[in-house]
């Protein structure tokens, strides 16, 4: 699975954890674990990304970047 699919599913699993939170409590090992593994999909889609985009455009998953107001 590329990087692409790797943010989709995390996206996914975020989506789908904040919904069932909730229900099963947010301090449940079931929530919490889904957020622990949002958590690291996360980090492997944007460090993957930022990788293979650092040498072409200097774009990757960087906050600070986009909340600069630099462009």
């Amino acid at each position: 699975m590329g990087s692409g699919g790797r943010a989709r599913g995390t996206l996914l699993l975020l989506v789908f954890t904040v919904i069932q939170a909730p229900q099963v409590g947010w301090t449940a090992p079931r929530a919490l674990l889904s957020f622990a593994a949002v958590v690291v999909l996360l980090t492997a889609s944007c460090s993957s990304s930022g990788a293979r985009r650092a040498r072409s455009s200097g774009s990757g998953c960087s906050a600070r970047r986009i909340g600069s107001g630099r462009s």
